[in-house]
């Protein structure tokens, strides 16, 4: 039984977290510490961070194999979204469509399986509009 996005999403998140909290606790502490402990927590976090990194490219990685052939479908998305631009009745829909369009590269680039899900969503619901 594997995880979810949604799963390995908040896996990520508790990781990052914990990250944060061990260097908040080093600023708060830094006086009390011995350099072999402050290196060691410092060490820690970092692997956290890491962690939090890797766990976040797995729910980018199962958003996209969750997609029918990915490269083929988000390309496919995109040339939807071009032609609906190019026979868009409305300045504010051309906005829309390009506002989604930067959202899902975004989502991408930052390897946010939220925002590549709700980017695509975005896009299909506005082609779909009749505008």
């Amino acid at each position: 039984m594997g995880l979810t996005t949604d799963e390995v999403r908040e896996i990520a998140d508790a990781f990052l977290e914990a990250a944060n909290k061990l260097d908040q606790y080093l600023k708060d502490n830094d006086a009390k510490l011995s350099h072999g402990q402050y290196q060691l927590i410092y060490e820690h976090a970092r692997t956290l961070l890491r962690v939090a990194t890797v766990a976040t490219t797995e729910a980018v990685g199962l958003v996209i194999e969750g997609l029918k052939d990915p490269g083929t479908k988000l390309k496919d998305v995109i040339a939807q979204a071009n032609e609906k631009i190019k026979t868009a009745a409305t300045v504010g829909l051309v906005i829309n469509l390009a506002g989604a369009i930067a959202s899902l590269g975004g989502g991408i680039i930052a390897k946010d399986p939220n925002s590549i899900v709700t980017a695509l969503t975005n896009i299909a619901n506005i082609i779909a509009s009749k505008s």
